[in-house]
């Protein structure tokens, strides 16, 4: 994720492109937040963004799915009778062993939300 800084007082600082955005406050706070262009500030559903500086990040891309991917892993990788084992999954998921474990693993599918211009 690629942070920017936001000045209440610098226009060089304010977002380009009409998106969502994740924005950091002093205060450790995170919010989903718009851009206003007209009050030239963040804002959410419930409230407007004040504070003379922000740290914010565009959101991109958002979760649109997944997948299921079935593995073997090494229960005690350091009592593998096979012998072996990379960096906790089973190579030899073909052979029977009593470490083995079937686990689901999943990757997450993602969608998009605008594009980059130049």
């Amino acid at each position: 994720m690629k942070w920017h800084l936001y000045k209440r007082d610098d226009s060089n600082s304010w977002p380009k492109i009409d998106c969502k955005f994740i924005v950091y406050d002093s205060n450790q706070n995170i919010l989903v937040c718009s851009w206003n262009n007209d009050r030239k500030m963040f804002f959410t559903p419930m409230c407007w963004c004040e504070k003379d500086e922000y740290y914010y990040a565009y959101i991109a891309y958002v979760p649109s799915g997944y997948q299921v991917h079935e593995l073997t892993k090494c229960a005690d990788d350091s009592n593998c009778k096979i012998g072996c084992c990379d960096d906790g999954y089973c190579m030899y998921d073909f052979c029977d062993c009593e470490q083995q474990r079937k686990v689901n693993e999943y990757t997450i599918k993602e969608k998009r939300v605008w594009k980059e211009f130049e």
